[in-house]
């Protein structure tokens, strides 16, 4: 085998593995990515956005509106504030908020992006970013306060029945 064929082909093993273990590593931190071009409308998600959004890819079209339709009312009219925010003055976003997914069930998502390439014009074209589902982390907090000031409760009250 020539040698260009032999490096052509290692470097195309390498790439996969590359791929497989980001598709790896988004699925175990619950972590997906997605991308919005300002101009088109065009929204690209990765395949762990879909699963964190409980939709299909082959069915689910991302955009901007369908995106809007996840969210919880109450979170809506703030998550599109920070959307048009970021679309014409180009702001870094970091926003936790929450998403109806289609069981009914509520998911919480921590999503950072920022605009990673403008117009000629210098108005913001693209922003990337990521979005990871923390609903059990934000579940395993609340309980944790939930058992610190019941426990809390019970010492403040045995404090005054000692007394």
């Amino acid at each position: 085998m020539p040698r260009a064929e032999r490096v052509m082909r290692d470097s195309e093993s390498r790439r996969a593995a590359s791929e497989t273990m980001l598709l790896e590593a988004q699925r175990i931190a619950r972590i997906g990515s997605w991308e919005i071009d300002f101009k088109s409308g065009e929204v690209c998600w990765s395949h762990q956005t879909y699963v964190n959004y409980g939709v299909d890819p082959e069915t689910f079209v991302p955009s901007l509106s369908t995106f809007q339709s996840c969210i919880r009312p109450d979170d809506s009219d703030r998550i599109g504030e920070i959307v048009r925010d970021a679309m014409t003055m180009g702001s870094s976003v970091e926003v936790e908020f929450r998403i109806v997914i289609p069981d009914g069930s509520v998911r919480v998502i921590l999503a950072l992006g920022e605009v990673t390439r403008f117009d000629p014009d210098g108005s913001p074209r693209v922003m990337t970013g990521i979005q990871q589902d923390i609903t059990e982390r934000r579940r395993t907090e609340r309980e944790a306060r939930e058992s610190r000031l019941l426990l809390q409760n019970f010492l403040d009250s045995l404090g005054a029945a000692a007394f």
